[in-house]
């Protein structure tokens, strides 16, 4: 048994939906009953294990989804087909990149020719202004200096250090200041 095929649908071939029988208003406002509604004939059931479907395929009903290969065959041996493929080259889309991309539909080989130098897709454009672009000139980087030691002249002293001083700002993250317990 393999349970993923379960629950499954299966629906019979002559199914027929019911048909709800209802009133209306006919002359004077009193109400007209319609003919009688008619139940549902072999309508869409679930199955849930392997009796159960043998059980149903018994009395005519097939599982959904489950493909005829045999009829899909003879379908597409009768469908009219177009008997050749033509190709054609236009009209077609051709793109040009100049810091934006661009595009335009042309009509024919005489009108692509005029247009000048475009290119079949966005990539292709893209990729030819970059390859235009002329190299970035690269500056030499100034001879590096030999790093002396630490000396006293060279270290930092008191002075150049920076102080935070205790500004009003500074006191007001603070808080107010706690009492002594």
């Amino acid at each position: 048994m393999n349970h993923l095929n379960y629950p499954m649908e299966m629906r019979h071939p002559n199914f027929r939906p019911a048909v709800v029988s209802g009133y209306r208003r006919g002359p004077g406002g009193v109400a007209v009953n319609d003919p009688p509604g008619k139940p549902a004939m072999h309508p869409p059931i679930w199955v849930n294990n392997r009796d159960q479907e043998l059980q149903y395929a018994s009395l005519g009903y097939l599982p959904v989804g489950v493909g005829d290969a045999q009829k899909y065959r003879q379908e597409m041996l009768d469908a009219d087909l177009p008997d050749v493929y033509h190709h054609q080259d236009y009209p077609k889309w051709l793109y040009r990149f100049t810091g934006a991309l661009e595009s335009i539909l042309v009509k024919s080989a005489d009108e692509h020719k005029a247009h000048g130098q475009w290119y079949a897709s966005p990539d292709e454009a893209k990729r030819h202004f970059i390859d235009a672009q002329p190299e970035p000139v690269v500056q030499a980087e100034p001879a590096a200096q030999p790093e002396s030691t630490p000396t006293e002249s060279t270290s930092p002293s008191n002075e150049d250090v920076d102080v935070v001083a205790d500004t009003p700002q500074m006191k007001a993250r603070r808080g107010r200041p706690r009492k002594a317990a």
